[in-house]
């Protein structure tokens, strides 16, 4: 029972504080819209209105004006009334605790006063337009009208060059007399809105005539006199190019100078009815056009002067080059008994052969071309250019062919000169095997030595051979060559560990018979030594000597290399 009691207190708690926070809430919303309304009020809209009362109260202006002023007045004495009652209804309701229709009714209150907002805003920024307007059109008006007397003034000083469309252009200067007296009127009127309107096209229209006033003599000159006298002067340099033996009926120059004079006429028309928009840009492209021709023109005599002085040119290339061939064919004759030539020189002499022959026919083709008239002399220019190149590149071959031939003679003389070096360095070699005194040689020594001298005798018996064959030749030399330096690395090999092994017999025999188990070691190196096994030697006695006496035998091998670097020194002065 008690827990029950409890819980309905419990439950009534929550009741009432829930209807607390809800009317608190309700009532904060109440009295930031009371705060709006009070600002509403505050609005110095009565003063912004007034702002109009320095203007003609009359039209327009005393339409609106009235206008705005009663919506104010509905406003603070209608609107803003009904919104406090409103609120005033809201606070009742949330007494009552109907909490869901008081802020139904909260938001229809918000939405009125943002119309209320919206209507003075409105009010203010046709306030501003207004007086805007009015001010705008006193500062502009000045200047308006002293621009009409300057276009005025300036047609009537254009009148003569300004053709068929001065009379237009007159039409148009009336046209803004009679906007400027609309603006009078409709000032006086107090429509200033309306006279901004008549301002705006008034200024608009005399930018245009002044512009259309200035622009227009200068575009009649171009058509009337300027480019008619550019054509003239083209149509009679063509012609007199026609009488020097041009041709123009590879190009549309002809064509270009028909379709500009149809083109003038059409402009002047544009000109005379003001349509300037796109005569300006018609009147570049025929220029360009123009332009266009003259360097053609240009370019052709350039090309005709360039292509008569090349033609000769040509010939005397021409029999340059069957010259340097018939040397390279004399040349190629006499090398070729004594001596075979590389792999693939048959084929680049036969290139070489059909390269004269196919441009001697394009020669005799653009010969006929020149003569017949069938192509323009920039074109034949371009030909011919085509045809000094690939002479060129036929000379280039031929140099580097005879260039070749002549170093296969080079290669013979070199050849022998190795040859002879090869002997000499094969010489000193088994000089130096003789004079080492070692206690045999060893087999790969001897077999290189062989392999190097059996690749001499068969270099010397190929240099003995006509015709000589220089890639034998040179790769017997070159195996000669790498067979004398393997032998001659071989020897000097052995040499230094035939040395060292003996030094190190001989340190050995010194602790013989101190060790039991030395001698054997010490007799079967010795007997390697003999049988030119040195490595072998080295190895058996550095194993033995390192075990038994470490300390002398490391000062052993300092004291050897100490000597070996003497050697090298002193042999590198050598």
């Amino acid at each position: 029972m008690v827990y029950v009691f409890i819980g309905i207190v419990v439950a009534i708690a929550l009741v009432v504080a829930y209807g607390v926070y809800n009317r608190r809430q309700i009532y904060q919303s109440v009295d930031n819209l009371d705060q709006r309304k009070g600002l509403i009020m505050s609005e110095p809209v009565a003063e912004e209105i007034s702002r109009v009362k320095g203007l003609t109260i009359s039209g327009e202006t005393e339409e609106k004006f009235e206008r705005w002023r009663g919506t104010w007045d509905e406003i603070v004495d209608q609107r803003l009334p009904e919104v406090e009652m409103y609120l005033f209804d809201i606070e009742e309701i949330a007494n009552k605790y109907q909490f869901r229709r008081a802020k139904d009714k909260l938001v229809d209150a918000d939405h009125y006063l943002t119309a209320i907002e919206d209507d003075i805003s409105t009010i203010r920024q046709e306030v501003d337009q207004l007086v805007n307007s009015e001010e705008k059109n006193r500062e502009e008006i000045e200047a308006a009208t002293e621009k009409y007397k300057d276009v005025r003034s300036l047609l009537s000083r254009q009148w003569r060059s300004l053709g068929e469309a001065a009379s237009l252009l007159e039409e148009k200067v009336k046209k803004c007399r009679e906007e400027l007296e609309a603006y009078d009127e409709e000032t006086k009127s107090g429509n200033y809105m309306r006279a901004r309107e008549h301002l705006l096209f008034l200024q608009e229209t005399l930018e245009e005539a002044h512009g259309q006033i200035e622009n227009v003599p200068k575009l009649l000159a171009e058509i009337d006199r300027d480019i008619p006298e550019q054509v003239r002067e083209m149509r009679s340099n063509v012609r007199e190019m026609e009488e020097n033996a041009f041709s123009f009926r590879h190009f549309t120059v002809h064509e270009d100078l028909d379709e500009v004079d149809g083109m003038l006429s059409y402009l002047k028309q544009n000109v005379s009815a003001l349509e300037l928009k796109d005569v300006e840009d018609k009147l570049e492209q025929i220029k360009e056009t123009l332009t266009q021709n003259a360097s053609l023109l240009e370019r052709e005599a350039e090309a005709k002067n360039e292509v008569e002085t090349g033609v000769a040119s040509l010939k005397e290339r021409h029999e340059n080059l069957l010259n340097a061939l018939a040397e390279l064919e004399e040349e190629r004759s006499g090398v070729e008994i004594n001596y075979q030539l590389p792999d693939g020189d048959k084929s680049k002499m036969e290139s070489i052969l059909k390269e004269v022959s196919d441009v001697e026919k394009e020669g005799q083709a653009f010969e006929d071309l020149q003569a017949n008239q069938k192509h323009s002399y920039t074109d034949l220019r371009g030909k011919l250019e085509n045809l000094n190149i690939r002479m060129t590149e036929i000379e280039d071959s031929i140099n580097e062919s005879l260039e070749r031939l002549q170093d296969i003679r080079g290669d013979e003389t070199r050849a022998m000169e190795q040859l002879k070096e090869l002997r000499v360095w094969m010489t000193e070699t088994q000089f130096k095997l003789q004079k080492s005194q070692l206690p045999a040689v060893p087999e790969a020594l001897v077999d290189q030595l062989g392999h190097a001298g059996k690749e001499l005798e068969k270099a010397t018996a190929m240099l003995e051979t006509v015709p000589l064959d220089m890639k034998a030749i040179q790769e017997a030399l070159e195996q000669s060559h790498q067979g004398i330096e393997k032998a001659s690395h071989t020897l000097s090999e052995a040499v230094d560990q035939a040395n060292w092994a003996e030094r190190l017999l001989q340190f050995g025999n010194r602790y013989r018979n101190q060790f039991a188990e030395l001698p054997p070691i010490l007799n079967d190196a010795e007997n390697q030594f003999r049988n030119g096994y040195y490595e072998i030697t080295i190895n058996e006695t550095t194993r033995a000597l390192e075990r038994l006496v470490p300390y002398a035998f490391s000062n052993l091998q300092t004291e050897w290399g100490k000597r070996t670097q003497r050697q090298m020194a002193l042999d590198s002065v050598k």
